[in-house]
């Protein structure tokens, strides 16, 4: 099926570049380039760095200098230095007076001309440790939007200098750090990794710290200037049709990964002329051996401990979060390996907790398979135990444990996480007719190498089938049943890959599973409870924008639209689309945008709310306000707008989106699939750190739009 282009996503640089989606007739099947603008692998891959660090701002009054930034830069430094080997000559350091303003932005330009570095070869490292603060939003700034409607910033050393007795050196707002980092991964790759060991939002202080030894690394409110930083970020309007405004610090259309110390509405602290986000981050960097393979962002960022008594919660976002850490080359963490941990029996329940629940599709009675490693190769011999879900909450579940099963996860009790694969799934069937009854037979008796985890029913009658298999000259070849009727108006033809091998025909199946269940599974209450969702058409560069229609296709909250494409023009003069939605509850509220590939049983997720530890809070998409908006695909998020196209020789097709809203934070990564995996990688180890908090249950509704597209001929 034709894919929705996230249409103007020239800012993903060198992103993840996927082989097709087809799969292979012989040995192995697709497998996921490694490297930016597929390059092949090259024999030698650097890293290098921009460490940032003030203790000392001159001219700020009252005085508010720090104890520990420029130590943490130091240490930062040295990680890189001594812990993973990078030439001095590869790091640019910046120390209180060095670090002014304009010092910072001139390294991130020397970062993008730096010859010695070849685009998507190597790892960038942007690492600040100091104060930051807010500003109002200039109200010359129409199209940029958030939830709080102040901008975010970093302080250079010399924020607030007298500039000839009239202005003042201003802050680094997210704005200009986000366009500094788009042209940064244009030029070299998004393998980018930017850590803040700083207030990076509002610096509320939630309690008093009496702490003499502990302080905010947080100022006052900041002036500034609504042509601030014209023309770094105007140059982008000359080369892109829609201009991009992004709100706070987080991933700017796939650019690099952000660590940060605190949510939007807390406080960085440092105690003891040290930051505590830094010396816990470098703890668990530090944790994990360097022999074994790296942990992703997102486990390491899972086991980052904060002390509680200080409302500090590190959080992390991006769309290469399931990276390798600053490695883009090696396969990322499965989706399919989804992490559980030991409950304690008070503030998790007894048995293993599975990191997913009825959200994510998880079913009463589905079996498990538990390793010690996230690799997506584990095989039989890595195999710990098999386990069966008892329970079922919203966002986790619960793997019974026999006794001897318990003795093997309490005896291993320095380990934080072990890592759960669907050995099969319960719940509803996936009707499936072949029209050779020996064939499928065969594929349905699982093997050594390979098995079904989808719970399948053949059928006899292929109108009553939901996946069809013909086989034709020792090939299976796949349809769709009848019963994709019942998702949209348009039938769209599968790829018409011959395949072979019992193992790729199951690996199939088992995706085309993944992908319905998925896009047919209802939310328990309605999308209009919690929100208004509007799908807007944008004119160019955002403007002109209307309402589209969206058609009730029934009760379960799915609609429908149908447009017509002129398929001989460009895609920069195709419309584009984007979503707009609007709070309908005041509450906290936190949103996740996923599409929906039918041809290829992509699911991909293209917009999600920060991550934060499992359990713990996170920023909000939506805030406590009845006037709150988020903007999807315009405005000011990661997620670039939407173009609609039709593959060659189709006349229509059909892709989906399906927008999750929720009352608290969740990871949805295990719905996500886009492609089979990949080659196998080596094994891991960790130390234990326990988990705080328990989570609730909480509400969650979802609307899918079904998007049809039907081919106009020019000059009809």
């Amino acid at each position: 099926m034709g894919q929705v282009l996230s249409a103007f996503r020239w800012f993903l640089g060198v992103a993840f570049k996927f082989l097709s989606n087809g799969f292979s007739v012989g040995e192995g099947q697709a497998k996921r380039a490694l490297t930016g603008r597929g390059a092949p692998v090259p024999q030698t891959r650097q890293t290098f760095g921009l460490i940032i660090g003030i203790d000392e701002y001159k001219f700020i009054k009252p005085k508010q200098d720090l104890q520990g930034a420029v130590k943490d830069a130091n240490d930062f430094s040295s990680y890189l230095l001594h812990d993973r080997g990078v030439p001095e000559t590869n790091i640019i350091n910046l120390r209180n007076g060095r670090a002014t303003r304009s010092a910072i932005i001139e390294a991130f330009i020397k970062l993008k001309n730096n010859p010695r570095i070849t685009p998507g070869e190597v790892a960038i490292i942007i690492y600040f440790a100091g104060h930051g603060a807010v500003a109002q939003k200039p109200a010359e700034w129409k199209n940029w939007v958030n939830p709080t409607g102040e901008v975010e910033m970093l302080c250079p050393a010399d924020i607030n200098r007298p500039i000839n007795g009239k202005v003042k050196v201003e802050g680094i707002p997210d704005r200009t750090l986000s366009q500094l980092l788009l042209d940064l991964s244009d030029a070299k790759g998004n393998n980018i990794t930017l850590i803040l060991d700083c207030c990076h939002a509002a610096g509320i202080n939630r309690g008093v710290v009496t702490d003499p030894t502990i302080r905010s690394r947080a100022l006052n409110s900041q002036p500034l200037s609504p042509t601030c930083d014209k023309d770094i970020y105007s140059h982008a309007s000359q080369i892109r049709s829609f201009q991009k405004d992004e709100s706070g610090f987080s991933d700017s259309y796939g650019s690099h990964v952000l660590l940060a110390a605190c949510r939007r509405t807390e406080t960085a602290w440092e105690k003891d002329k040290s930051g505590i986000f830094t010396a816990a981050l470098l703890g668990s960097l530090r944790s994990f051996d360097p022999r074994d393979l790296p942990p992703s962002y997102d486990s390491l960022m899972q086991i980052i401990q904060i002390p509680g008594n200080l409302n500090q919660h590190a959080h992390w976002d991006g769309r290469h979060i399931r990276r390798r850490l600053f490695d883009c080359w090696q396969e990322p963490v499965s989706s399919s390996m989804i992490p559980c941990h030991k409950g304690d029996g008070k503030r998790w329940p007894s048995g293993l907790v599975l990191h997913a629940g009825s959200l994510h599709g998880i079913k009463k009675g589905s079996t498990f398979e538990i390793f010690k490693s996230d690799s997506p190769d584990a095989n039989s011999k890595d195999l710990i135990t098999t386990l069966t879900v008892t329970d079922v909450k919203t966002a986790f579940s619960v793997l019974a444990l026999t006794p001897s099963d318990s003795a093997i996860f309490t005896s291993d009790s320095q380990r934080p996480f072990w890592y759960a694969r669907l050995r099969k799934a319960s719940g509803p069937r996936l009707h499936i007719y072949c029209d050779n009854a020996r064939v499928l037979d065969q594929i349905l008796a699982d093997d050594s190498k390979s098995r079904l985890t989808a719970s399948v029913c053949p059928v006899k009658d292929p109108d009553k089938a939901d996946l069809c298999l013909t086989v034709k000259e020792g090939a299976v070849l796949f349809h769709r049943g009848k019963t994709f009727s019942k998702l949209s108006s348009c039938s769209p033809p599968l790829p018409q890959s011959r395949l072979y091998h019992n193992a790729d025909i199951r690996d199939f199946i088992n995706r085309y599973s993944h992908f319905t269940s998925h896009l047919t599974t209802k939310s328990p209450i309605s999308i209009t409870s919690l929100v208004t969702i509007k799908m807007i058409k944008l004119g160019r560069s955002g403007k002109g924008m209307e309402e589209v229609a969206l058609t009730a296709v029934d009760g379960d909250g799915r609609t429908e639209i149908v447009r017509v494409l002129d398929t001989s023009l460009d895609a920069d003069d195709q419309d584009h689309y984007g979503f707009t939605i609007h709070q309908n509850r005041n509450i906290d509220l936190y949103v996740y945008l996923v599409y929906f590939d039918a041809s290829k049983s992509d699911i991909e997720i293209w917009y999600s709310a920060q991550k934060s530890r499992f359990g713990d809070s996170a920023d909000p998409c939506l805030v406590k306000d009845s006037k709150s908006k988020l903007t999807l695909g315009h405005g000011n998020t990661t997620m670039g707008p939407l173009c609609l196209d039709i593959p060659h020789g189709q006349a229509e097709d059909v892709c989906f989106i399906k927008i999750y809203v929720a009352t608290k934070a969740v990871d949805i990564g295990t719905l996500e699939q886009l492609q089979s995996p990949g080659p196998g990688t080596k094994a891991r180890g960790a130390k234990r750190h326990n988990l705080p908090v328990q989570l609730s249950d909480f509400e969650w509704a979802s609307e899918t739009i079904a998007i049809v597209t039907k081919r106009r001929n020019r000059f009809s």
